[in-house]
């Protein structure tokens, strides 16, 4: 008791936050028990066991759409996680500071954006009819491709906006974790010959495997939620 009274203040700056994980997080487990149920307006709810769980497994579609659902989510595992460190890593080869903020800002904005607008974007830019992608094509003298139906596009589509979307900011988590990076490993570095190449393989990439970790990790939480 005396420690919360101490630490009064501060346990007060994380109610906020524990209301919200309540809410939104442990609360909804609690009703989860609605799979079970057949829901009434008014009455009383019906117990129904595992009967809408054979109905979804039924459906002829289902294993369709979780092999699609387990391609496409290791499709931007695989793709979007590299992509973050290299952007990084050419950032901080930027010497001017005032460069180096523009091109994060314009790299991070897109994290900002709902899924509704970057969808619009994506089927504005893909669209076949005046879309400016195909325009594009045609002015090459290429037929138009209908993107957003041919089975053969739309996951690499879904692939690349999370990248565009997500890259940027992943790169800050790198770019923070470089800076934190003791300056003496790179002047010793520098006093033994050692390029701009060989600081980047054995010392950058090194000192930040940890904050790689944790951002494979946080995308690892995301997998199943894909398209």
């Amino acid at each position: 008791m005396k420690l919360v009274k101490k630490h009064f203040i501060l346990y007060l700056f994380i109610l906020p936050t524990l209301i919200f994980l309540f809410i939104f997080h442990y609360l909804p487990i609690y009703e989860s028990k609605l799979a079970f149920q057949k829901y009434k307006i008014i009455g009383e709810n019906e117990w129904v066991g595992l009967r809408y769980f054979k109905i979804l497994f039924s459906y002829s579609g289902f294993y369709n759409v979780l092999w699609n659902t387990i391609i496409i989510s290791m499709m931007k595992i695989v793709f979007t996680f590299p992509i973050p460190i290299i952007l990084a890593l050419t950032l901080n080869e930027v010497r001017k500071s005032s460069h180096r903020k523009f091109f994060q800002s314009i790299l991070y904005i897109p994290h900002f954006l709902s899924w509704v607008i970057i969808s619009g974007i994506f089927i504005s830019m893909l669209s076949i009819n005046n879309g400016a992608v195909n325009n594009v094509l045609q002015m090459m003298d290429f037929d138009p491709i209908n993107f957003l139906t041919n089975s053969n596009y739309v996951r690499w589509i879904l692939v690349i906006s999370e990248i565009w979307r997500s890259a940027g900011w992943d790169s800050v988590l790198y770019i923070a974790a470089i800076f934190g990076i003791n300056q003496e490993l790179y002047d010793s570095a520098k006093i033994d010959g050692a390029s701009r190449w060989q600081q980047t393989i054995f010392i950058t990439l090194p000192m930040i495997v940890p904050m790689i970790i944790t951002v494979f990790i946080l995308n690892l939480g995301f997998f199943l939620s894909a398209g």
